[in-house]
């Protein structure tokens, strides 16, 4: 497996654009199924520790392009999405208002909340 030039592992990017020429390995990730990928969640996003730490992989269900706003029990239920944003991607909790996305950070991440339109929706967990 060879990283593209390009890679900063700092950032929270999918999986597959970051790596040049896979190799044996990239069958193993997609074993098949078309709507699964993987994300890859940079050194410098905290905003999920500590559920998700910097440096994690996530399986990303492509075919989901809602968010769910359904009912959740504790943190551990409450679906996390991989939004592709103009300046990338972010991995976490998001809810709808209006037409806005609101990412909620992880009240322990000491993240602020960030606001904005999204192009893409999908869901994630981590792996």
């Amino acid at each position: 497996m060879k990283f593209d030039p390009g890679f900063d592992p700092r950032r929270t990017e999918l999986l597959s654009r970051m790596v040049e020429k896979w190799g044996q390995f990239e069958g193993v990730l997609t074993n098949g199924h078309r709507h699964q990928m993987y994300g890859y969640i940079g050194m410098s996003d905290r905003r999920m520790t500590p559920l998700l730490r910097p440096g994690s992989i996530v399986l990303v269900d492509t075919s989901v392009r809602k968010i769910d706003d359904g009912d959740w029990a504790t943190e551990h239920d409450r679906p996390m999405y991989f939004v592709e944003v103009r300046s990338g991607y972010r991995c976490g909790w998001f809810h709808q208002q209006g037409s806005r996305l609101v990412m909620q950070p992880h009240p322990l991440s000491h993240c602020c909340r960030r606001r904005g339109a999204c192009r893409k929706k999908r869901k994630s967990w981590a792996g």
